[in-house]
């Protein structure tokens, strides 16, 4: 596993609505790997990406089991 971070943040109903939980918040998942060395000596470029879930059960145990 590269080396990076995961930070969240829970946003109100109606910043950026999941598709079909419109009236849930959403739970915002920042990923950020940085750039590093493979075991093998191989370089690659690190990465930020974005996803979303929704602020429901189903979508606060995703971010738990993110968490772990």
């Amino acid at each position: 596993m590269p080396a990076g971070k995961m930070s969240w943040k829970c946003l109100h109903p109606g910043e950026a609505p999941c598709e079909g939980y419109e009236a849930s918040g959403t739970w915002q998942i920042i990923y950020s790997f940085y750039d590093g060395v493979t075991k093998e000596g191989v370089y690659y470029r690190g990465t930020k990406r974005i996803a979303y879930v929704p602020d429901t059960s189903d979508g606060k145990e995703v971010m738990l089991l993110l968490i772990k």
